[in-house]
């Protein structure tokens, strides 16, 4: 069992402070959540937020602390590596500075989880998580019985249709959020790029990170080449990471590829993001799914241990009082498992048939192909080309 609970929550400037004190704050205060923990687990609350934005942060947490021990980290004063984490920052800007702080607060805290030895759970929380009621101690409890990391297949809501939602968690007297009654809003509630990752979407995503198969009226079977890393226990041996922490941390943390678990379904844990319409409006759709673009997708983006995430189907329950009808989701599980082994088989006979001679194709078969250290992801092929400037 875990001997102690971290928790590292990141978020400064005012927007995204109250986008977290609306948003995340009431799901982590939810019965089933944080208090919940607290009842048998030793909490330590890890903040992580610039100079000008403690105050604000320090007073929107402020009833967190009675749940456990609080520590404020600054970017201006916490090192990492030898060098603090908006030195580190300085010359970058945009999604890259975004995805760069978080990857040091995700070594940061790393580190300090390790501090006493190699029992200790840590959640990662950013500022714009919905997090169903009972979804940490989920997760936690699967930590406890020996998984090594808990991820979620993410979805996004858009901000500008999620008022109601807001509304929802302001007066859910600590209950939070149950699942089901944000899932029966989908997906018209959802974030276009969320909704161009359903196979009936008449515009289909260039780059589904997830799938979701329609389950008739009972809700959605989605499989997830990125989920979101809600809970890991981190490793002496395994501290550091070039890639963002979703893509590739949990598989090499995890021992066997079983202890990276994705829960069964939403009702068992459930995590979106909260996301403004324009945020990631220059991501492309094309018609709809193809077997072509699939393909080309999970070559060139993803490593062959992704499928160790994608073979783990997750329900998305629309509607609880029909969910005992497993011949439904048995057909959802089967029909997705048998498209994705045609894809990958398809993807195999491609090896030996791309030219030799090209050096970006076997970059690109070694990435996909090789072992999850030479993994090009998206953060590491920025980082690549910055380097090479």
């Amino acid at each position: 069992m875990s001997s102690r609970t971290n928790i590292a929550i990141v978020a400064w400037d005012t927007e995204f402070i109250d986008k977290f004190s609306k948003f995340t704050l009431p799901c982590l205060l939810s019965s089933g959540n944080l208090p919940a923990l607290a009842r048998t687990h030793t909490i330590r609350l890890l903040f992580y937020t610039d100079r000008k934005s403690h105050d604000h942060f320090k007073n929107a947490t402020a009833k967190m602390k009675n749940f456990g021990e609080c520590i404020f980290h600054l970017f201006e004063d916490t090192e990492v590596d030898g060098e603090t984490i908006k030195d580190t920052v300085t010359s970058l800007k945009g999604d890259t500075r975004k995805h760069e702080i978080d990857r040091r607060i995700q070594f940061h805290a790393i580190d300090k989880s390790l501090e006493a030895g190699e029992r200790e759970t840590l959640f990662l929380i950013n500022q714009d998580l919905v997090i169903s009621d009972g979804s940490l101690l989920y997760a936690q409890t699967k930590i406890d019985s020996d998984a090594d990391a808990v991820l979620i297949p993410l979805l996004r809501l858009s901000l500008e249709t999620a008022g109601e939602l807001s509304d929802m968690l302001a007066n859910s007297d600590h209950v939070g959020l149950n699942a089901e009654s944000l899932i029966r809003k989908f997906p018209e509630i959802l974030h276009p790029v969320s909704q161009s990752l359903f196979v009936e979407a008449p515009e289909f995503s260039t780059y589904p990170s997830a799938i979701f198969w329609p389950a008739k009226d009972h809700g959605w079977l989605g499989r997830s080449f990125f989920p979101y890393t809600l809970a890991l226990k981190p490793r002496n041996d395994c501290r550091r990471f070039d890639s963002t922490i979703d893509y590739d941390y949990a598989l090499t943390l995890a021992k066997d590829p079983k202890r990276a678990v994705i829960p069964s379904d939403s009702n068992q844990a459930f995590v979106a993001k909260v996301t403004t319409k324009s945020y990631l409006d220059t991501a492309e759709t094309f018609g709809q799914i193809s077997n072509n673009r699939l393909a080309h997708f999970i070559l060139a983006e993803t490593n062959k241990a992704h499928r160790d995430l994608a073979n783990q189907p997750y329900r998305i329950y629309r509607n609880s009082g029909i969910k005992t009808d497993t011949s439904v989701w048995s057909m959802a599980e089967d029909l997705s498992s048998k498209y994705l082994d045609e894809i990958y088989h398809f993807i195999g006979t491609l090896k030996d048939k791309l030219p030799k001679d090209s050096t970006e194709m076997q970059e690109i078969l070694s990435s996909h192909f090789g072992d999850l250290s030479g993994y090009l992801s998206p953060m590491r092929r920025t980082k690549l080309r910055r380097d090479s400037e």
